[in-house]
């Protein structure tokens, strides 16, 4: 942990703060134009007062800035020292939903405005949208920073809390010691998890009023790709499966319905997602065979045959192979 005086002048605040005369020495109690900060490694680039305002720094460091501090600050010491949010969600204009996405990339929005955030921010908004469950402070600060400090950690979520609040507004409720997403806050995963639920439970009703095309789509996208992140691991395997399963459930309902390009289109997805998955091999063949394309389904068991031999060295169970079985001994007889 470092510690270092930085002078407070209108450079160093965001949009249009200002900053008195007089300004408080905080460790010190005593008048000054200084403001003595600590500095460890893992904190958002923010002066964190614990408080509902936040003054960012420009500092040519990639250190993250923190005043780890527990006060009641009278803000009659600093008069003019204040920060307007970039965006006040609840009290917007236009009222919009906040929207996080998760799926192929992460991304947060109000509306048709696109709002970056610092990486802390971020991470923070993507475990509480990835888990959507209250947790508390502690572990939320143990799950993102691990390898810092308790206090540490500590100062990283109230930085990265403090950051978020100001650039978005209201988006978490930090009541007690728990830290959940507002309702009001949109979340893309939620929404596609609900739909593959609904796929496997009924597919019929599932797809009333929503286009089998516009399903895929919802269904297409990966948790977080990129990320490395530990903490983000079993939402991300938990859902391909998931997505997997609802896409081939999807292509054998569509099939047997006689919506053989849709059933089409939903079992490609799956066997994109998952090349060397046998049973996206059989959706796809099966839908084939539904339509009475019996060259497109040998085709479709030949490419799955060769690449399983090229790749794991074995061949297709016989689940998949009694599917083209009779095909091959009709077309073996001529």
């Amino acid at each position: 942990m470092s510690v270092r005086q930085l002078p407070i002048s209108h450079e160093h605040l965001r949009n249009d703060a200002q900053v008195g005369e007089s300004v408080l020495d905080l460790t010190s109690g005593r008048p000054g134009p200084y403001l003595t900060i600590l500095a460890p490694p893992h904190v958002d680039a923010a002066v964190d007062l614990d408080l509902e305002f936040a003054v960012d720094l420009d500092l040519d460091l990639d250190l993250a800035v923190d005043l780890d501090l527990d006060l009641d600050l009278d803000l009659d010491v600093v008069p003019d020292l204040a920060v307007v949010p970039d965006l006040d969600v609840d009290g917007a204009a236009d009222a919009s939903r906040p929207t996080i996405s998760l799926l192929g990339t992460f991304s947060f929005r109000c509306g048709d405005r696109p709002i970056s955030l610092a990486g802390g921010s971020r991470k923070l908004l993507a475990l509480l949208a990835l888990r959507g469950r209250p947790m508390t402070r502690a572990y939320v600060a143990y799950t993102l920073w691990p390898d810092a400090s308790e206090s540490d950690a500590s100062s990283c979520l109230r930085s990265a809390l403090c950051r978020l609040k100001n650039k978005a507004g209201d988006l978490i409720d930090v009541a007690n010691l728990d830290l959940e997403l507002r309702p009001n806050v949109c979340v893309d995963l939620r929404e596609s998890r609900a739909l593959a639920i609904r796929l496997l439970d009924a597919p019929a009703t599932a797809l009333r009023g929503e286009s089998a095309t516009s399903a895929v789509q919802r269904l297409s996208g990966d948790v977080l790709p990129g990320w490395s992140d530990d903490w983000a691991a079993a939402e991300t395997i938990e859902w391909h499966q998931l997505r997997l399963h609802a896409l081939e459930a999807m292509a054998a309902h569509l099939a047997e319905t006689g919506r053989y390009a849709d059933a089409t289109v939903a079992a490609m997805a799956a066997v994109r997602a998952e090349p060397l998955r046998e049973s996206a091999h059989c959706a796809l063949v099966e839908t084939f065979l539904a339509e009475g394309n019996q060259k497109e389904a040998l085709d479709g068991f030949d490419r799955f045959r060769g690449l399983l031999r090229a790749e794991l060295g074995v061949d297709p169970s016989p689940r998949i192979s009694g599917l083209v079985g009779g095909l091959r001994r009709r077309s073996t007889d001529n």
